[in-house]
């Protein structure tokens, strides 16, 4: 396989690096879901669920080297875009990046409703629609802002946010395991075979996103060996953090709560009301870390399809 070499010569600073990649990837995957997910699959697979993670998270991992694979033969900006036009021409090219463009923009518009949500919950304050309108203006505006100003920004906004939403996360974990005992972790209880996919498409979904971080191949440094080790280290050290976080939901929570419960609940039970404002925080951490790399990436399939001749000359 050869990549695109047709490209105009547009000469961009390579400062993504492995922990920047990383950083993409990751907030790409993990933004609003698992906080909510655990509950959904608890109720139809019981103890199993942790390891249910595990599994999707195996098997989804073929998908993720093939991503790998692809991504050590390209150093330019497009990702997906680049490898389905070169395999499947022009207008597979085209779709590929309408389809990630528009499903990006829509999740963003999604995903900053339900920072609204979330901030809502925390104080009266931001119960109204003005307040859910400014949030999302503000929010939209600031990532905007963030990598107006260079693709360095933009990762460092991402690192910010990773490390505000692992925090509280690791810290729910490392309580949390103190009340998993050996019968946790033994895989059982009721299994709903008739909701098997349903159930699988949750997970699936869970683990959705990675691909973004090969839409900045052109702004990485050593992209053909930092992109590999950024797709397959991320998903290992995402399943790995799914794995914990339902572990210790399955732990905390009755059977009788899965289908209500969320992460905040498990934080609440854990340490009281500041358990679950600091779980409530760290989901508007985990969705404005995702916001940051939408709006990292989307950017960059547009400009990518441009480069390619994929958009009307009246684009500009």
């Amino acid at each position: 396989m050869t990549a695109t070499t047709d490209h105009p010569a547009v000469r961009l600073k390579r400062d993504i690096g492995i922990f920047g990649a990383s950083f993409l990837a990751l907030n790409a995957m993990i933004g609003a879901g698992i906080f909510a997910l655990p509950g959904k699959i608890a109720v139809n697979a019981g103890l199993l669920s942790p390891w249910l993670f595990l599994v999707v998270g195996a098997l989804f991992i073929t998908i993720v080297l093939t991503f790998a694979e692809l991504s050590s033969y390209y150093d330019k900006t497009g990702g997906p875009v680049l490898y389905a036009s070169d395999a499947f021409g022009p207008l597979a090219g085209f779709s590929t990046g309408w389809a990630i463009y528009l499903s990006r923009m829509t999740a963003f518009a999604a995903n900053a409703n339900v920072m609204a949500v979330y901030l809502a919950s925390l104080h009266d304050l931001f119960a109204n629609d003005i307040a859910r309108a400014a949030i999302i203006t503000v929010a939209t505006v600031g990532m905007s802002w963030a990598n107006i100003t260079g693709v360095r920004d933009g990762v460092r906004t991402m690192a910010v946010f990773t490390l505000l939403k692992i925090t509280p996360l690791a810290l729910m974990i490392l309580i949390g395991l103190q009340h998993v005992s050996g019968a946790t972790l033994i895989p059982g209880g009721p299994f709903v075979v008739e909701e098997l996919g349903g159930t699988t498409l949750l997970l699936i979904y869970a683990y959705v996103g990675f691909e973004t971080v090969g839409v900045t191949a052109g702004e990485t440094a050593n992209p053909r060996k930092t992109l590999p080790r950024a797709y397959v280290g991320t998903m290992v050290a995402t399943s790995l953090l799914y794995f914990f976080i339902v572990l210790v939901f399955v732990a905390v929570i009755a059977p009788d709560n899965y289908s209500s419960a969320t992460l905040v609940d498990v934080g609440r039970t854990l340490a009281g009301p500041l358990g679950a404002i600091v779980i409530t925080l760290a989901a508007v951490f985990s969705i404005g870390g995702n916001l940051a790399g939408s709006m990292l990436a989307a950017p960059r399939i547009i400009f990518s399809m441009a480069e390619n001749r994929m958009l009307p000359a009246w684009f500009g």
